[in-house]
């Protein structure tokens, strides 16, 4: 195969020649370069022959075949990784980034590192069904990650593991499913180490068979150009955590199976991030239910902000919440349809004294405000079946603010609602 190779790129290396297209392939990994001549080199070393494309140097042993095609042209900073019916996965990698790229394919487990010093977003293109293998990606660069009827299930890690700590453009399209090994330490069948922002058409199916299904470490954001399903199957602990935010204007949530909270935004360990802690929602569809004894349909450790989108949430789990703000609620939109029919949960706190938790369909731990006027505000259609005569649909810890149209018009029901005595105040106009 050595002398094959070497005869092959003297042909190309002849005059006549003028720029070309070459796939190099190691095994399952193909780089694609556009070369001159003259940026063709054979060299005769110590530790064999080498071949030299472009600046990248490859030892000819190492090299499987070399085939010349300008149909194989692929785009700057890009990377295609197809997952195989045989078992196996083919990565085939942009040569302008090939300097740049470390790459491992273990049987359909494929790992990507870039070199830190490289700082130009890189795309992957994902497509393929792996029926024991994973997608992990570490550097110091932004990429957009473009999956496609993508179907990963791993072992024993995350099924796409991006842990590059920059930010993530995830397009979806086609039918997409993920499932994490039951076994591994990994924080969710779906993780980014830094922050993501979800954009297309297509579905996620995510299976988080050890923690967490989609996991992230700083913010992630559904834009208003992801207006396709995001769908948890089922989860051990939450079907959907992130730190730092949670923003969402567009998509279809469902979420079922899940053991821990649904939708759980937690604070980020360094109190200088933007929004930290905090839940903004503008728009989609969810479908989401507590089940589960003192669990939560969606949470935020900080302040959550609804000003549009349709909740249908069921609360059965004793001493569950529907909705619950670490710190503030504020709506000014939202259709929010709520059935409870939990109970009182009982337990030993920290201090390990007796004590009990309510099923709430909406829970404010600081104030409410709720906003909006005749035309344009939320909706609440709480339907309260517990049998717990400390169960409320809307329970307010510290102030209800107002405005009178708004409340009026929403559908709010002060019978079903609680919050301290006296502490209602009404505001000709309420901004956030």
């Amino acid at each position: 195969m050595k002398k094959i190779a070497i005869l092959l790129l003297i042909t190309l290396c002849m005059p006549t020649w003028a720029q070309t297209t070459l796939r190099v392939t190691r095994g399952h990994v193909h780089e694609i370069f556009t070369a001159t001549p003259d940026e063709m080199v054979v060299r005769n070393t110590a530790v064999g022959h080498t071949l030299t494309i472009s600046g990248v140097t490859y030892l000819t042993d190492q090299i499987t075949r070399i085939v010349v095609s300008n149909d194989d042209a692929i785009a700057d900073n890009t990377v295609d990784v197809v997952y195989n019916t045989d078992g196996t996965a083919d990565v085939t990698i942009a040569g302008n980034i090939a300097p740049y790229l470390q790459t491992t394919i273990v049987g359909q487990n494929v790992t990507i590192n870039t070199d830190t010093t490289y700082k130009e977003v890189i795309t992957y293109n994902l497509s393929g069904t792996a029926t024991a293998g994973a997608f992990n990606m570490d550097g110091k660069n932004n990429t957009q990650l473009n999956i496609t009827d993508l179907s990963i299930t791993s072992p024993d890690s995350a099924a796409i593991n991006i842990r590059n700590g920059k930010h993530c453009l995830i397009h979806v399209s086609g039918t997409n499913n993920f499932a994490d090994g039951v076994t591994g330490g990994q924080k969710g069948a779906f993780f980014c180490n830094g922050h993501a922002t979800f954009v297309g058409d297509g579905t996620i199916n995510i299976t988080g068979r050890s923690r967490h299904g989609y996991r992230s470490d700083e913010y992630t954001i559904f834009s208003e150009e992801f207006t396709g399903h995001f769908n948890v199957l089922s989860s051990v602990g939450d079907a959907i955590h992130v730190q730092q935010y949670l923003q969402i204007a567009n998509g279809t949530f469902t979420i079922t199976n899940n053991t821990g909270d649904g939708i759980d935004v937690s604070i980020h360990n360094d109190s200088t991030k933007a929004q930290n802690g905090n839940l903004m929602i503008s728009g989609g569809t969810f479908y989401v239910n507590a089940t589960q004894v003192d669990t939560k349909a969606i949470k935020a450790d900080s302040v959550i902000t609804i000003t549009g989108g349709e909740f249908n949430i069921n609360v059965t789990g004793d001493g569950a919440k529907g909705i619950r703000a670490g710190t503030d609620f504020r709506t000014n939109g939202g259709i929010f349809n709520i059935t409870l029919s939990g109970g009182v949960y009982n337990y030993i706190n920290e201090e390990g004294v007796a004590d009990d938790s309510n099923c709430q369909g909406i829970r404010s731990k600081r104030d409410f405000y709720l906003a909006g006027d005749e035309t344009n505000h939320p909706t609440f259609n709480i339907v309260n079946n517990s049998t717990d005569p400390l169960c409320y649909g809307i329970r307010v810890k510290g102030w209800l603010y107002y405005v009178a149209t708004a409340l009026k018009a929403s559908g709010f029901n002060t019978k079903d609602a609680k919050w301290r005595s006296g502490q209602a105040k009404k505001l000709d106009s309420i901004t956030f």
